[in-house]
């Protein structure tokens, strides 16, 4: 029997997994931060796998090893320690030159987020096509690849919460409010403008930008006399872009912690995958 501890570093949250073989036993979370101590970071990790419902004993059972991604540097080193500790063995950072299944096309390593890399490798494993992935988080990140495996593009928004967050603290008469599920289309007072702006639109816009970029609709264009002119820059015009490629068969894959607040305002087909990422991580640590 096999025990893979999974640990997802992101900007607001830490979260960890423990697979047993093909099975998630359980998810934890509790808050990141830039500026945690390895001692705090420890303590935290140590409650959340000795919770009873993680379904691991210290006494009894030991990890056969640990994968990290983490977005936040300033504490990855420290995590990796902690993890180290626990399994005894050195444990594996998701870095951009690991084995994922999925090709980098026009980015280089440094070019996007492990996180990105790992959702995307996830999603093309399970999807077996070509895949757009929406992680609905502090941001909410959208990366696409084609049928082979290999990164398009994609598009870094600002999240849900991050824009509730910005209104109470950019505009004096706007209040603080926290990420919420939203039952109408339009607000009828400030509260409900400011959550409808920040979790409707989530929703109505990924489901136009699936249809864009499966129908490849990717380029700006003004309607002059019927006609559509592109603004394809020239020297883009050269090159094969994601336009050339055939994105028919577009698979929309959801995830990320404030991801169920959008879902009821995604319009267009989609899979929602809330563990997408500690899988990600278990299927990389064992192509590694």
């Amino acid at each position: 029997m096999r025990r893979i501890l999974t640990v997802d570093i992101g900007n607001s949250n830490i979260v960890i997994g423990i697979w047993q073989n093909e099975c998630l036993l359980a998810t934890k979370r509790f808050p990141s931060g830039r500026d945690l101590r390895e001692e705090e970071l420890e303590r935290q990790l140590f409650e959340k796998l000795s919770d009873s419902d993680m379904g691991y004993d210290f006494n009894t059972q030991k990890f056969d090893g640990a994968i990290l991604s983490s977005v936040l540097p300033e504490i990855t080193d420290k995590f990796l320690n902690i993890l180290n500790k626990i399994t005894k063995d050195k444990p594996l950072l998701m870095e951009a030159y690991l084995n994922t299944g999925i090709k980098l096309g026009n980015y280089t390593g440094s070019g996007i987020g492990t996180d990105r890399i790992v959702d995307l490798a996830a999603a093309y494993s399970k999807q077996k096509s070509s895949v757009m992935v929406c992680d609905i988080g502090t941001y909410t990140t959208i990366t696409v690849a084609d049928s082979e495996g290999t990164i398009l593009g994609g598009m870094i928004c600002s999240g849900i919460q991050l824009s509730l967050d910005a209104g109470g603290e950019r505009a004096s008469q706007l209040p603080k409010m926290r990420a919420d599920f939203c039952d109408r289309l339009l607000g009828t007072d400030t509260e409900s403008n400011m959550l409808c702006g920040a979790v409707v639109s989530t929703g109505v816009m990924i489901s136009g930008l699936f249809e864009k970029v499966r129908t490849g609709k990717l380029n700006p264009v003004e309607e002059d006399g019927g006609t559509a002119k592109s603004y394809l820059l020239e020297e883009d015009a050269k090159t094969e872009s994601a336009a050339d490629v055939d994105l028919s068969t577009l698979k929309l894959v959801i995830t990320g912690g404030l991801a169920r607040f959008a879902l009821p305002w995604i319009s267009c087909e989609y899979t929602y995958e809330p563990d997408l990422l500690l899988y990600g991580l278990k299927e990389i640590y064992e192509m590694n």
